[in-house]
């Protein structure tokens, strides 16, 4: 009787230590995530947590351990070849071109899965508008998708309030086909509601077989939405398990919960 395997992960992280000066930013660092997941990465400020992002997307390259997508070695890869393997990420703060509007907005986040020559783009041949078609096909399904549907297309993408902004961003990731997203506080400035739909929404990316990694402060969204957690403190994994084992770990609830998890 033969074993079956696990399935690869579609990010791995063994052992990862990054150190800036005589600051130990993580210390030997283990994770894997899987297809169709929600992975949590919490942890207070200072932790880790966006290091963690930066070495994952190729901002940052000079780390110990090894960071794998996919079976393949991130290791000396530009943050473009990275994105070229299906990787895609928010940031913190909200990062949209003021010049751009809501549908190129998300056809930026295409750049890299179009595909056309020099000589279709310079004269506009059938190819082109083809591959025109589709893209714009695309962006309108995803807004859609993240619930901007009701929106003009035409409309500036700074127009959009707040959490319409945070959804454009989500937008833009998803419209490159990604395999794995990364969330970078994605519910920061929502209000209950806003983060609650958000929650769902996520989980809806989820499903679609993308394997999500999600930095978030807002711990009712971090317990409702993810499989797993991983705790960072002072650069170290204290703790890795489903919300339940995380909500009732002590060394967790000393380091960060506290009573919020509770509330």
């Amino acid at each position: 009787m033969t074993t079956a395997l696990a399935p690869e992960p579609l990010l791995a992280v063994s052992d990862l230590s990054v150190s800036f000066g005589g600051v130990q930013a993580l210390a030997e660092v283990s994770f894997s995530l899987q297809r169709d997941e929600i992975l949590g990465i919490i942890g207070p400020n200072g932790a880790g947590k966006t290091t963690l992002f930066n070495v994952v997307s190729g901002l940052v390259k000079d780390y110990r351990g090894s960071v794998a997508m996919g079976g393949v070695d991130l290791r000396g890869k530009s943050p473009q070849r990275i994105v070229g393997l299906g990787l895609r990420r928010t940031f913190q703060n909200v990062r949209l071109f003021k010049s751009l509007s809501v549908i190129d907005t998300v056809l930026a986040g295409q750049h890299l899965t179009i595909r056309e020559s020099v000589f279709d783009s310079a004269f506009r041949t059938p190819r082109y508008h083809r591959q025109e078609s589709i893209a714009v096909q695309r962006a309108q399904q995803v807004l859609a998708f993240v619930g901007l549907g009701h929106v003009a297309p035409g409309d500036m993408a700074t127009s959009l309030p707040y959490g319409g902004q945070r959804r454009l961003e989500i937008a833009r990731a998803l419209a490159g086909y990604p395999k794995v997203l990364m969330l970078d506080e994605p519910a920061a400035g929502m209000n209950a509601t806003e983060s609650r739909s958000l929650g769902t929404m996520i989980r809806r990316i989820a499903a679609t077989g993308i394997g999500v990694l999600l930095v978030e402060h807002d711990m009712r969204v971090i317990m409702s939405v993810c499989d797993r957690i991983v705790v960072l403190n002072f650069g170290r994994m204290i703790a890795q398990g489903t919300p339940e084992e995380i909500r009732s770990d002590p060394a967790v609830v000393r380091a960060y919960l506290g009573d919020e998890v509770g509330a």
